[in-house]
């Protein structure tokens, strides 16, 4: 049976409060932010903290303490201090078989980070993270492309360069974005949803759009796929693998 990570990976809370002063928590005059200028982040970057996450944590556990095949997800709660330490660390659920505390152990033994900001000053702020354990098969596929199969769920998925701003920056550079008001649409907000592969090399395969809103929504947005640059790949247990992702494309006509 194989065991796999899904990391997600979107790490800030909605959650404050202010903790006592013991090994792992804050001093008491330390107010913990929940919102705050600048955000902490891990001192290498989104893609650092992926990597960390993923080589670390004993993905092993719950097989080994009895748990059944499927899908858990244990939301742990910590603080990243005015020094950039990670304190306060607990579990918002768990699930049982040992992933809580493992998912705590891997977030305490987490490096230092950069911290939050606040009117020019660190600042305490907390941070949720989602650490889900997959028992059983390695992940979901469907058929396969070029001899390759094709993964809808994988450790590792794959992203456009550059992340969320490497995306944005590459649509305000290159999409058509009055396509819609050039073909006469009323004003409001045409979605598009896009249904793409990414390629074990990066590269974007059979390209198609789940909807089409009219007025070259649906055209301009395929295009810009098409066109687009290599992708970092998804991996799964070390491999580049193909994988089946989708972007949503909002055209905007406005009053003006």
């Amino acid at each position: 049976m194989k065991k796999i990570l899904l990391l997600n990976l979107f790490i800030l809370s909605i959650l404050g409060l202010l903790a006592q002063n013991k090994d792992n928590e804050l001093n008491d005059s330390d107010i913990v932010f929940t919102s705050a200028q600048i955000s902490p982040k891990f001192t290498e970057g989104t893609n650092g903290w992926r990597d960390y996450l993923v080589n670390n944590l004993n993905t092993t556990v719950p097989a080994k303490n009895g748990a059944r095949t499927g899908k858990y997800t244990v939301i742990i709660s910590f603080v990243v201090d005015k020094n950039g330490n990670i304190k306060s660390v607990s579990a918002n659920n768990s699930p049982g078989y040992g992933m809580a505390e493992e998912a705590i152990r891997l977030i305490k033994t987490s490096p230092k980070w950069i911290p939050a900001s606040q009117n020019g000053y660190n600042v305490a702020f907390r941070c949720r993270q989602a650490i889900t354990f997959v028992v059983g098969e390695t992940s979901a596929t469907e058929g396969n492309v070029n001899g390759e199969k094709k993964f809808t769920s994988v450790q590792i998925e794959a992203e456009f360069p550059g992340g969320r701003d490497g995306w944005k920056n590459y649509l305000d550079r290159n999409l058509n974005s009055t396509v819609a008001s050039s073909n006469g649409a009323p004003t409001g907000r045409y979605s598009v949803i896009v249904d793409f592969l990414v390629a074990s090399d990066g590269h974007i395969v059979e390209v198609n759009t789940l909807n089409n809103p009219g007025y070259g929504t649906a055209e301009e947005a395929l295009r810009i796929l098409k066109r687009s640059p290599n992708w970092k790949p998804a991996v799964q247990n070390g491999v580049n693998v193909a994988y089946r992702g989708r972007q949503t494309i909002t055209f905007v006509v406005s009053n003006n």
